[in-house]
């Protein structure tokens, strides 16, 4: 029977007979562990498997099944384990059934490691008496004889038997025993890891299950969410936990894990998921008072940059867009109390990160915080050694800006005639960063319906084109174009006359004022049409002020101040009474 011959069905049915009974009396006699029981066992499978039949492959994993349940439940002798294991293995091995041998493994992992009788009844096995942990050395042996691994493993799975093992009653205990919540979740979450990284995805689903009914009902119920939502930020909370060192706070993985799956989302174009994951992340940072942990500022932070799609994708869903822009608010909102509640000097910032900042408020229109940093900046300025003098006259100029989109008009006004005028002093009438400065000066003049000073100022402009007073007299100094200046505010002067309705001075004043540049720079290079074909009506919006489409602060770099252009506030002004503005040097004057 046992030779590869042909052999009727009926010789080998009683053959079957012949042999189960051997093996019943064997297995009564001596044990399930005994080696003759387990040859009796193997030949017994082997004639089965001769007929096969469906009907007689699932008596094979039948008989399989009983003898390890059997095995592990009735024996504790680390050897007759051993050797069992490694008898049962190899009838798997023999007659192809490894998937059947990894899967019964699986489920008596789940048994007797998690001791939850739940697996009984789904996976249809029963154990009939309380296994220990001498198993582990029959659940290692037979897989690693299933595997026809090396025994170098062995070692190896018993530890992450044992380990998996502590895990589970650790969990076990301290739900138990009534543990805080923050103690419970990151025992679970530490098993949840463990699971995750070794694919027990039936075992994690369970634990998912579990973990996230404890999750929700302490911290995420009230929120009126879908559960879809609610369960991916416990999915990217729980792996974020797991991972991390002991110590670790729930708080502090949740404003990593939820930057890192907000960015993901954004990245695919999800733009919807990501939107309910973040405000489900706020809600619980928020909760939690993480924020208020300066560790987990930037993660705020970098949470409120994502919702205000600043460096990702935008969704083409306005609506969408607009409810992402009033989440960044909110976040933003908490980040800065927390931040001054804390006393975070933001000056120490890179400035890089700073510039961020400023987008960001300037994205949310959010003009309240931008002026309140942007002044924190400003008045930092003596003390900042790697500033350059570039970046320290930008942040200047985006708080003149900020102050003014806030309604802040006077301040605004009264800051940027301090800059203009020293930048004046320090680099020159014509240096394109004053004439820069100088032309936001006028626009905020135009707006703030002062037309008299806005017009003296372009007057001024025009005539130091003429002029060889700065210290250069070349035509072009620091960048600057005589001609295409003059021409720009020939321009302006023009919309403000017509704003004005009439001259600040005699109207010869302006006439003459023409002529010479006409005379400097020729009339095409200028081209304008003479001052008398002005029409005092009907200004376009040219040379008014109009708030960035993206607020940053320019030239972000870092570097040594040139002593030979640094600016000192004097104590006579420029077309203002002496002393004007001298009683605020302490907070805005410029001195770089």
């Amino acid at each position: 029977i046992n030779s590869s011959s042909t052999t009727s069905k009926t010789t080998i049915q009683r053959a079957i007979t012949l042999v189960r009974e051997r093996y019943e009396v064997n297995r009564l006699q001596f044990g399930c562990w005994h080696e003759s029981t387990l040859d009796a066992l193997r030949e017994l499978i082997f004639l089965y498997k001769r007929l096969d039949s469906a009907e007689t492959h699932a008596t094979i994993v039948k008989l399989l099944q009983i003898s390890v349940l059997e095995v592990i439940t009735k024996e504790t002798l680390s050897s007759r384990l051993h050797s069992s294991a490694i008898a049962l293995a190899s009838i798997y091995a023999a007659v192809k059934l490894f998937e059947h041998g990894e899967e019964l493994l699986r489920q008596l992992q789940c048994i007797i490691i998690a001791k939850n009788t739940s697996f009984n009844k789904e996976f249809g096995l029963k154990l009939d008496h309380q296994v220990e942990r001498q198993s582990y050395v029959f659940l290692v042996t037979f897989r690693e004889t299933l595997r026809g691994t090396s025994s170098v493993c062995y070692s190896e799975m018993m530890a992450d038997l044992l380990a998996e093992t502590i895990l589970y009653e650790s969990l076990t205990q301290y739900i138990d025993q009534g543990a805080d919540f923050e103690t419970i979740v990151t025992h679970g979450a530490r098993l949840r890891f463990f699971l995750a990284t070794r694919k027990r995805e039936y075992q994690l689903k369970l634990l998912d299950d579990q973990l996230y009914e404890i999750f929700s009902t302490k911290w995420i119920s009230s929120l009126k969410l879908q559960k879809t939502t609610t369960f991916a930020f416990y999915i990217c909370v729980f792996e974020e936990l797991g991972g991390q060192p002991r110590g670790v706070s729930i708080s502090h993985a949740a404003c990593i894990a939820s930057n890192n799956a907000v960015k993901v989302l954004l990245h695919q174009g999800s733009f919807q998921e990501a939107y309910e994951l973040a405000a489900c992340a706020f809600h619980f940072i928020v909760s939690q008072r993480a924020l208020y942990d300066s560790q987990n500022i930037g993660h705020g932070f970098k949470l409120s940059l994502s919702m205000a799609g600043r460096g990702v994708g935008r969704s083409p869903d306005k609506k969408l867009v607009a409810l992402m822009l009033k989440l960044s608010q909110d976040i933003i909102r908490h980040v800065l109390d927390a931040c001054k509640l804390s006393e975070i000097n933001f000056a120490q910032l890179k400035i890089e990160d700073l510039n961020g900042l400023v987008g960001l408020f300037g994205d949310q229109h959010n003009f309240e915080d931008l002026e309140w940093l942007l002044a924190q900046l400003w008045n930092s300025r003596e003390v900042q050694k790697t500033w350059s003098q570039d970046t320290i006259i930008s942040i200047g100029r985006s708080l003149v800006q900020a102050r003014f989109s806030y309604g802040h008009h006077s301040s605004a006004i009264h800051l940027c005639e301090d800059i203009s005028y020293n930048l004046r002093w320090a680099r020159g009438y014509l240096d394109a960063v004053t004439l820069d400065m100088y032309t936001l000066l006028s626009s905020l003049y135009s707006s703030a319906d002062r037309h008299r000073e806005a017009m003296g100022l372009h007057e001024d402009i025009l005539r130091y084109t003429l002029s060889d007073d700065d210290e250069d007299g070349e035509e072009k100094i620091q960048g600057c174009d005589r001609p295409l200046t003059a021409r720009k505010h020939l321009e302006l002067l023009k919309r403000t006359y017509q704003r004005l309705g009439s001259w600040d001075k005699s109207p010869a004043t302006y006439k003459e004022l023409f002529v010479h540049l006409v005379q400097a720079f020729g009339s095409d290079k200028l081209g304008i049409e003479p001052i008398e074909k002005w029409s005092n009506k009907s200004a376009d919006a040219m040379g008014t002020y109009v708030a960035p489409k993206a607020w940053e602060i320019a030239n972000v770099k870092v570097g040594k101040r040139d002593p030979r252009r640094e600016l000192i506030r004097l104590s006579s002004t420029w077309g203002v009474p002496c002393g004007w503005g001298m009683n605020d040097m302490s907070k805005e004057g410029v001195v770089y």
